[in-house]
Parts: structure tokens; sequence; C-alpha cells
């Protein structure tokens, strides 16, 4: 198994918080002659409607790393991980999870911004001070 992210037991709290179920921890998916491991697997249940199941990779963007690298590593992890969902999980949806700080400072940086619109990638932010989420985008 991988090594926990810094901020996934909070993120993991944060989910609890608002009722989520976490299903999966880590969610396995098949890869090629391995497998990768998603951080989390959720889901909420709703009255009178279906399930709603997520899955949840977790990102640190901790001060003293390369921003660079950091995000094109997250990237390429959420690429593959939603190409994976969507061969063998695809009710699921993906949502990487990034702090607040790190959502008011990288992801507001205006090429970024639009890799995350043009990419329709979904993002979980959260407050790691309160374990609370303050935001789903989109």
């Amino acid at each position: 198994m991988a090594r926990k992210d810094f901020y996934h037991d909070c993120v993991r709290r944060a989910l609890l918080k608002e009722g989520w179920t976490i299903t999966h921890e880590p969610l396995i998916l098949p890869f090629a002659d391995t497998r990768v491991e998603v951080d989390l697997g959720a889901q909420l249940a709703t009255e009178g409607h279906s399930a709603i199941i997520i899955a949840v990779e977790v990102k640190n963007f901790l001060a003293g790393r390369p921003v660079v690298s950091e995000y094109q590593k997250s990237y390429g992890q959420y690429q593959l991980y939603r190409e994976l969902l969507s061969r063998f999980d695809p009710t699921r949806t993906l949502y990487l999870a990034v702090s607040e700080h790190a959502y008011q400072t990288i992801f507001h940086d205006d090429v970024i911004r639009t890799i995350v619109r043009d990419s329709q990638m979904k993002l979980l932010v959260f407050d790691p001070l309160t374990e609370t989420i303050t935001q789903w985008n989109p």
C-alpha cells in the first residue's frame, strides 16, 4: 500500500462530517500488469435517489516542494485515474482534494485555472484546520 498523503486523514474526517461513508481506503484500480490506488472511495446516501459515489485523490502541495512538479504529478494522476474509473467504475466521480491554501494560491494561477477548467477537473477544497470541506468545484 502506498504511503498516505499528509492531509489524507483530514480529508477522510471532513467527508465523514458531511455524512459520507468511506467505502474504500484505498480504492484499487487495475492498470496494465499492476494496480493503482486512489486515496479514498466514498458514497453518500440520498433520500429517494441513488447513492452518490466518488473517488478522492488527496494532494498536499506543501511548502518547500516545487509547485510545477507537484502539479504535473497531480494532473497526471488525475487523468490516469479518471480514465481507469471510466472503464472499471464509470458511476464513480473523481475529485482532487486540495487544501484551501493551495486552492487560493496555486489553483488561482491563470494557466492552472484554464487547465482545470478545460480538462473538467473536479476539485474538493478543504480547510485542514477545521477538517471541513469548503467547496466542491465544480
